[in-house]
């Protein structure tokens, strides 16, 4: 909705989008830390909250595009 890409944008006026970029490449990375947890049988890789931050930075990175 209108509101939420907003408040999105703003997150990227407030921190910057060379930030924000840095930040969605460090949350892919723990994303694909928890998938090799994952596959060496750890129990608490947290796969979904991973995915859910990547898809956020996603989201404040297209916002601003």
């Amino acid at each position: 909705n209108g509101k939420g890409k907003q408040y999105l944008q703003e997150a990227v006026k407030v921190f910057g989008k060379d930030v924000q970029e840095m930040m969605f490449i460090e949350e892919c990375g723990e994303l694909f830390q928890s998938i090799a947890k994952k596959a060496r049988g750890f129990k608490d890789a947290n796969i979904a909250e991973e995915i859910a931050d990547v898809e956020i930075m996603l989201e404040r990175i297209e916002a601003h595009s």
